[in-house]
């Protein structure tokens, strides 16, 4: 089901069976840019007959993300980590602009502990759909964060002149920014000088 979160930006909720990221909707006037295509049938027949030529920015190449790729036949901003995974797309190596009617969007790179080549994508200064990109990896029930990149990823969170962060496979979806670095900042100050990893017990 799609929910509409204002006049352009829609999106479609990710679900825990099958595991499926949520999928960003946004109404250009020339295109729909999908942020995500899930792994799902249910969402695959929702982006299969949108009434526009799509272009898709894929987060990152992990499969509740990617999975529906292959079924569709849509141009693809990737970062190069992603591309081995699609085969297909323009490497986002710099920030890219489009500007598309009454839509601006920017997408770029993200350091994450969750995946190598996050991409993110902002919408009008308003909202930025994060993917998993502000996550951990998590390996034997712990939540590991590298510090470096953690660092790296609140810095660059901090420079997005952007309203909200939309954050998939979470329940309230749509966070402030505030909030989310505020919650990043927190674990950072879990580190140890003596570790490159910060350990939390789930």
């Amino acid at each position: 089901m799609i929910i509409k979160l204002n006049d352009y930006i829609s999106y479609i909720k990710a679900t825990n069976n099958p595991l499926s990221s949520d999928v960003g909707i946004i109404n250009g006037e020339d295109f729909i840019y999908l942020f995500d295509v899930g792994c799902s049938d249910v969402v695959f027949n929702e982006i299969s007959n949108l009434n526009k030529k799509v272009k898709v920015i894929i987060s990152h190449f992990h499969q509740d993300h990617i999975g529906n790729i292959h079924r569709l036949n849509y141009d693809l901003f990737v970062s190069k980590f992603t591309k081995k995974y699609t085969n297909r797309g323009i490497i986002v190596e710099d920030k890219i602009e489009i500007k598309d009617g009454n839509i601006n969007l920017i997408i770029q790179n993200l350091p994450s502990s969750h995946s190598k080549g996050c991409l993110i994508l902002t919408v009008n200064k308003e909202y930025t759909f994060i993917g998993d990109a502000s996550y951990s990896t998590y390996v034997k029930g712990k939540i590991i964060y590298n510090v470096q990149k953690l660092k790296q990823t609140i810095l660059d969170l901090e420079k997005i002149d952007t309203k909200y962060f939309l954050l998939s496979h979470s329940e309230q979806f749509i966070y402030s920014k505030e909030e989310v670095i505020k919650e990043l900042k927190e674990i950072y100050n879990y580190r140890d000088i003596n570790n490159q990893n910060i350990e939390i017990n789930d």
